[in-house]
């Protein structure tokens, strides 16, 4: 009687047969790993793409409803003079809240500008008043704007730790005092405290300028209208130029969203904001018969905006920014040979871009100007 012969092992046909189910399973797992993987990258570029969008509309939100704004006055070049010298057309004129300039256009920007790395999109200017204003509280003589004290005296806080800092001001600060018919901006030349007749401190701002350049405003014993500021309307406030654009890296492989300052704050220093920033794109809109609604939209390089004070036409803009993801999601080899294009509308305007396996979208937004315009 035979009996049966027992299983000691595998043939080589039933280990090639295993491996080759093993590794075609090995591979689909692979495959659904790295989908995953790519899926899970994507989503979170894409999320990272949203929130850089969100914070700059924020930060450009808050800029642009705050335009021109200085106090209860609406600034024109016929109501708004400057005892700055040199006067600077460009940080200087606070008659104009709102301005754009445009580097894809290869006009020629300010010098204030004319140093860096903006890259071909446009750029928003911004003047408006900084910090808390602070109220005069006693007809200012010939020199000296007496003020409200509201904080201070900071010892030595100012000018490389020599000068003391009141209401947050230090001399050499770029000012305006405004009231409800007119506005001028100054630079402190000092910033000292004394008591007024009832015994109360007060902030003494002076403006007779470095070497009494560029003068004093006349006050009291001046006749010219322009020179005289009442006590119930008057605001005196920190003023300062802003540009907000994009810029390349140092290695020029990256972009990046950023404001540059002419004023008091950072002192001209140019700050980065958002990274992975692209492209710049804004459009204002003019009301130019005054009935508080857009007649139409123009961008910076329009022969209607030529003349800065049209700027004060404005009362809505419309910005379009394109974001690209700051890490590839498709792999070297996932992208096709020779790379396509892939094209992007920003508001008028077209963008192209070369595949990189980079992710991009673009994000537009409207901002209003507070009251419709800038008063």
């Amino acid at each position: 009687m035979k009996t049966a012969r027992r299983q000691t092992g595998l043939s080589l046909i039933e280990m090639m047969v295993a491996s080759a189910v093993a590794m075609i399973l090995l591979m689909g797992i692979a495959q659904m790993l790295t989908a995953t993987q790519q899926f899970n990258r994507a989503n979170s570029e894409q999320s990272d793409l949203q929130t850089a969008a969100r914070y700059v509309f924020h930060i450009l939100s808050e800029e642009v409803r705050q335009a021109g704004m200085f106090g209860c006055s609406k600034l024109t070049e016929d109501n708004y003079t400057s005892s700055i010298s040199p006067f600077d057309s460009y940080a200087h004129a606070f008659n104009i809240g709102i301005q754009g300039y445009s580097k894809s256009a290869g006009a020629a920007l300010p010098d204030e500008l004319g140093n860096l790395t903006i890259t071909g999109s446009d750029i928003l200017i911004v003047r408006r008043a900084y910090e808390l204003g602070f109220r005069l509280i006693q007809e200012s003589n010939d020199t000296t704007l007496f003020n409200e004290l509201v904080s201070g005296p900071e010892n030595n806080a100012c000018n490389s730790n020599t000068t003391d800092r009141i209401n947050e001001i230090c001399a050499g600060d770029v000012l305006i005092a405004v009231d409800c018919s007119k506005g001028r901006s100054f630079v402190a030349s000092s910033v000292d405290t004394a008591n007024n007749a009832d015994g109360d401190q007060m902030a003494l701002i002076e403006h007779i300028g470095i070497n009494n350049v560029p003068g004093n405003w006349g006050g009291p014993s001046s006749d010219n209208p322009m020179d005289k500021f009442s006590l119930q309307d008057t605001l005196v406030n920190k003023a300062a130029t802003t540009a907000y654009f994009i810029r390349t890296n140092s290695k020029g492989d990256e972009y990046i969203f950023s404001k540059r300052v002419n004023g008091n704050i950072d002192r001209n220093n140019t700050e980065e904001l958002v990274r992975g920033v692209e492209e710049l794109r804004i459009l204002y809109g003019l009301d130019s018969d005054n009935d508080g609604s857009v007649d139409r939209y123009l961008a910076s390089t329009a022969a209607e905006l030529a003349q800065a004070e049209t700027y004060n036409q404005v009362v809505s803009l419309k910005i379009a920014i394109l974001v690209s993801s700051l890490n590839k999601v498709l792999l070297a080899h996932e992208i096709p040979t020779p790379a396509p294009t892939i094209n992007y509308q920003l508001l008028d305007q077209n963008i192209s871009r070369t595949m990189d396996g980079k992710i991009r979208r673009v994000f537009t937004k409207t901002i209003n100007l507070r009251n419709g315009g800038m008063s």
